[in-house]
């Protein structure tokens, strides 16, 4: 990778979980900014941002909050330090930074005594910055994931662990404090929101929906109408909820997925679903009344063949995303 995260939390802050800890964000000088912030997802996450200083030899470090939509905004609460050795040199950003109240802050906090720590890192590659502002307004984030700490990020002196670091090294890999363990995917509530779109859109299109309507064609007892409709409209109603959260997900600044072909697909057969719905009910109306199949029936029954099929073919396309 081309971005490198060190963390190191000097011994006299472990017991009383405060006290100051030293963060090292090293990257390329293609992004317009980068961000480490602790815990497992954006909003409300408590950023430390680096990005070029005015005369774009040195860095701007902004201490951020991440508001319900992932916007990073400037906390003047925070004290963060540009600590000496931080540098820009043969296109590389090395920020070393003294954080002297991270651990806590107005919607969350931070435990630094145990032995892993969930944190999140984000950039973006737009417009690239180049300011002394450390309120100046910023592109949103078109990438994050999550980083997990372990023990090794534990113990120093309280001082700036890379005074004896030349400007412009390679990015370390491997040394006490660093990341020894990272994730670039999604993090957790994102996998999470994609497992319960997937289970969700299985249950209707692979249980619901058909139980109902193989039940109407096979069986004859009392209230069996009314069971077939209350087994659609929940079917309605899980597929309903699938489709909020796949829309969600689609709208992820990271994904941005909203003309991939499983997301429109999803939508139509949305729109089939309801148009479906108002066919059936029509359908059995008519049924009832003429003892016979109305124009109604046909498109009712191969509305619903329609949309098993795409429905089929969606979850393919789905599980390449």
């Amino acid at each position: 990778s081309d971005i490198c995260f060190s963390l190191t939390v000097p011994d006299i802050n472990m017991p009383s979980r405060a006290g100051d800890y030293y963060v090292q964000i090293q990257a390329n000088t293609t992004y317009s900014w980068i961000g480490l912030a602790q815990g497992d997802k954006m909003a409300g996450a408590h950023f430390v941002v680096v990005y070029k200083s005015a005369d774009s030899k040195n860095t701007t470090i902004s201490p951020r909050l991440a508001g319900n939509h992932e916007i990073l905004t400037y906390d003047n609460s925070t004290q963060v330090t540009r600590l000496s050795h931080s540098s820009i040199h043969d296109g590389q950003i090395t920020a070393n930074i003294k954080c002297s109240n991270c651990n806590t802050w107005a919607s969350d906090s931070v435990n630094l005594t145990t032995p892993t720590m969930n944190w999140i890192w984000a950039h973006s590659t737009g417009s690239l910055l180049n300011t002394d502002d450390k309120a100046i307004p910023i592109p949103k984030h078109d990438r994050y994931g999550t980083i997990i700490f372990k023990a090794n990020a534990h113990g120093g002196p309280d001082s700036n662990p890379w005074t004896t670091q030349l400007p412009g090294p390679k990015l370390p890999s491997g040394s006490s404090g660093e990341l020894p363990l990272a994730r670039s995917g999604p993090p957790a509530h994102v996998v999470r929101m994609y497992a319960a779109h997937s289970i969700l859109a299985c249950l209707a299109w692979a249980g619901i929906y058909p139980i109902g309507g193989i039940m109407i064609r096979l069986f004859s007892f009392p209230n069996l109408l009314w069971i077939h409709a209350g087994l659609q409209i929940f079917g309605v109603c899980l597929y309903t909820a699938a489709v909020g959260l796949g829309i969600q997900l689609s709208i992820n600044a990271r994904f941005h997925r909203m003309r991939n072909k499983h997301v429109v697909i999803g939508l139509i057969i949305f729109v089939f679903v309801f148009l479906q719905n108002f066919l059936g009910f029509l359908h059995h109306y008519y049924f009832k009344k003429n003892a016979n199949r109305h124009v109604f029936s046909y498109i009712h029954l191969w509305t619903g063949r329609l949309c098993f099929t795409l429905g089929i073919i969606n979850a393919g396309f789905g599980f390449q995303i």
